[in-house]
């Protein structure tokens, strides 16, 4: 059975609910209350978001203490100066300059602050199309960091472009792994059938890498030879579905044939309309069969020892991802954790709003609880979730990895027992897997000029900021930097001093013009700096409507 859902958001007036996490970090989340309804899959909407929900398919952070006496002081004294100072942190976010007049001898300099912020930060331009240009940047809580990003290119379709973020936990390896090989899969389940269909096509390597986490000690594994056979497998199983079948709801039709089935009034936009849907699953598909492959790659036993240890820990590690995949102005999210997406919109009177495109999988999403809860019997209602955490231990509801939730008690016995580790299978709660899913919540957006630009980002993030604060600072950032754009311009108290859209909100969410607040966030060591905040990751994608034809 095939679930097709449709949010309507308002564009402007859309109302936050900010709710503080705790009583020491003082963080604070945005949301926006969406209208769910269902509709017809043939409706072309422009401005409507169609919500594909599922299926049923049968580098470590810099610190200075050392040389500025905070060794002596301990770190109690400089997290309680931190106490003393978040709390000014949310002044800021609105434009009111509190920066402090004194600066204690432990406080880095301005340069030092941006030199940290800006160290990861890339840039790339684009050249025609829709996507001008995309900022990223990556600021570490753990060392190493555990979230990963990601821009590609597709080989075989010059005008789709890929951007995600991951926020791994329990390591980074399933954060690194899905970072390298995701675009591939997705690649693949794209393929229009003249390709797919091909006798020429050998190369299974499918996305052009503008952006990827990789560093000297990182494993590669699309070049390891498991992996590289599991996706050759994954178009062979492709190809031979598509070969098996006739146009169908699964597959994306050619204009053509629409045409000859079709009257040639409705012909271009039931196409489409049908190749929306398709893409749609495509990215679900690509989703669920890497999951599926991480798993059994944990479980593969080679002659290289190093490359079976570091397939077994991108199994039992995990990773949330999000992932905006756009062709011409046809925007397809999807999300499998708590990353958000959040458009960036200027109405033709000149307001700002933010939409927000992923659901976050959390146990304060109702409907997600609901989702979990229908999966297991009733006598499970009381330990499915325990303490707003799966299984009273994990907080996204769906990630990638994390086989002690996905495994069965026999084989976590067998593999985890066998190395030593422990496992699920002994937890009294732990009774009807699987209680984790990779499948992601899928979005379909046909963007509109009065869209300007997309934030992606992990949860490091809207832990500190919400939707409407973070679209705020990139709104002013770009023009603050480019004066001669269409942006209209609100005069306030500036939050960065950096060009960087990524690097502005990341410094936004570590205090903006309160120097003492970024100041002490960036020189608290790990693992302590873990109580305060955590990975942020960040990537803004820019459109250009100069580059499309009026419609």
């Amino acid at each position: 059975m095939l679930i097709v859902k449709m949010i309507r958001s308002s564009r402007a007036g859309i109302s936050k609910v900010q709710q503080y996490i705790n009583k020491s970090s003082f963080l604070q989340r945005g949301k926006l209350s969406n209208f769910k309804g269902s509709f017809s899959r043939r409706s072309y909407t422009e401005g409507i978001k169609k919500t594909l929900y599922g299926f049923n398919w049968n580098s470590g952070i810099t610190s200075l203490f050392g040389h500025r006496g905070l060794s002596n002081l301990g770190n109690l004294a400089v997290l309680q100066k931190l106490w003393s100072t978040r709390a000014r942190v949310r002044s800021s976010l609105f434009g009111i300059n509190i920066r402090s007049v004194y600066k204690e001898p432990w406080m880095m300099s301005d340069e030092e602050v941006v030199d940290i912020i800006t160290k990861n930060e890339c840039e790339e331009k684009l050249q025609g199309g829709i996507v001008s240009k995309f900022e990223s940047n990556l600021l570490p809580s753990n060392e190493p960091t555990e979230d990963r990003r990601f821009a590609t290119r597709l080989l075989h379709d010059r005008e789709a472009l890929l951007f995600g973020v991951l926020d791994g936990h329990g390591g980074n390896s399933c954060a690194h792994n899905v970072s390298q090989r995701l675009s591939d899969y997705i690649g693949l389940a794209v393929l229009p059938n003249e390709i797919l269909l091909g006798s020429t096509f050998k190369n299974y390597i499918c996305a052009k890498h503008f952006l990827v986490s990789n560093a000297p000690d990182n494993y590669n594994y699309r070049e390891d030879p498991v992996c590289k056979e599991n996706l050759r497998q994954y178009f062979m199983e492709l190809h031979r579905v598509q070969k098996r079948r006739h146009v169908s709801d699964s597959v994306a039709p050619t204009l053509a044939h629409l045409q000859e089935t079709h009257s040639h009034q409705m012909a271009s936009v039931e196409a489409k309309e049908e190749q929306v849907f398709h893409t749609m699953m495509a990215l679900s598909k690509a989703f669920r069969r890497l999951d599926d492959n991480l798993s059994h790659e944990a479980l593969s036993q080679g002659d290289n020892q190093e490359a079976n240890e570091h397939k077994f820990k991108s199994a039992v590690s995990g990773a949330c991802a999000l992932v905006a995949y756009i062709k011409g102005t046809e925007l397809t999210v999807a999300n499998c954790g708590d990353c958000r997406a959040v458009l960036g919109v200027q109405s033709e009177d000149g307001q700002w709003s933010a939409l927000q495109l992923s659901t976050d999988h959390t146990a304060a999403n109702p409907s997600e609880v609901q989702r979990v809860l229908s999966e297991h019997p009733v006598e499970e209602a009381s330990t499915c979730l325990k303490h707003g955490r799966l299984l009273g231990r994990l907080a996204p509801l769906r990630a990638f990895g994390d086989a002690k939730f996905k495994w069965s008690k026999k084989k976590q016995d067998k593999v985890f027992h066998e190395r030593g580790l422990k496992s699920l299978s002994d937890a009294k709660e732990f009774l009807t897997p699987p209680y984790l899913t990779a499948e992601p919540e899928v979005t379909s957006y046909q963007l509109q000029r009065s869209d300007k630009f997309l934030i992606l980002a992990t949860d490091g993030l809207w832990d500190m900021l919400s939707n409407e604060e973070a679209v705020d600072f990139v709104r002013d950032n770009l023009q603050r930097h480019n004066p001669g754009n269409s942006i209209t311009y609100q005069k306030q108290k500036s939050a960065c001093n950096v060009e960087n859209s990524a690097s502005c909100l990341i410094k936004a969410a570590l205090g903006g013009e309160d120097h003492v607040s970024v100041s002490t966030s960036l020189s608290i060591p790990y693992p302590d700096v873990r109580m305060y905040r955590d990975d942020i990751t960040v990537t803004v994608v820019h459109f250009d409507w100069s580059n499309v034809a009026m419609e």
